[in-house]
């Protein structure tokens, strides 16, 4: 898959490619499938499922003159992907951890579109100190349903023990490497079970 960010009507709905394998004879030909990212808004993408790429959305507002409808343009849009993003955490179709990553992405190309394109806008370093807090406070609740979910993997790993499991049983059921299994143990100081 291809991803074009600037608007190019010469550019085709797919691509051809051909690979051809080292020190043979053979090579494969494919077409790439072509993501026109301007012609998406954030209903089409996230009709489509392409939930990370919200944030680039933001970049076509690099290009032309810095006016001040495109700074409220661009403030809309930021709110409408801001928005976007924490419904798809809300409804339980992204994580805590995308979503931190996700509104980060966001922040680093607003605060680079505003330092580089449109001068340190006064309207833009208001949203930017805005989502600064906003990113404080998911960062937080990423790291308590962090704890809340090793807490739940402790207590299933502890229950187990107790049920004289094997050590590669609590891995398998638990959904934990082997190594965080017996370092909990250790680390519970609880004896060491049969793998």
């Amino acid at each position: 898959m291809l991803i074009r960010i600037d608007k190019d009507a010469t550019l085709a709905d797919r691509v051809p490619a051909k690979v051809k394998m080292s020190g043979r004879d053979v090579s494969l030909t494919f077409d790439i499938t072509v993501i026109k990212l301007w012609t998406y808004d954030v209903s089409a993408l996230l009709d489509c499922g392409f939930y990370l790429l919200l944030p680039f959305l933001l970049v076509r507002f690099r290009k032309g003159k810095t006016t001040e409808k495109k700074v409220k343009a661009l403030i809309s849009n930021l709110h409408e992907i801001e928005e976007a993003i924490s419904k798809l955490y809300d409804n339980g179709l992204i994580h805590s951890n995308l979503r931190l990553n996700l509104y980060e992405t966001l922040d680093s190309i607003v605060y680079a579109i505003n330092t580089g394109y449109f001068d340190n806008n006064h309207e833009i370093d208001e949203e930017l100190k805005k989502m600064e807090t906003t990113r404080a406070v998911f960062a937080q609740e990423h790291k308590a349903e962090g704890k809340a979910e090793g807490k739940t993997e402790s207590a299933k790993i502890a229950k187990m023990y107790l049920q004289k499991k094997s050590t590669k049983e609590i891995s398998k059921e638990v959904g934990v490497p082997l190594k965080e299994v017996v370092g909990f143990l250790k680390d519970s100081g609880l004896s060491d079970l049969p793998q």
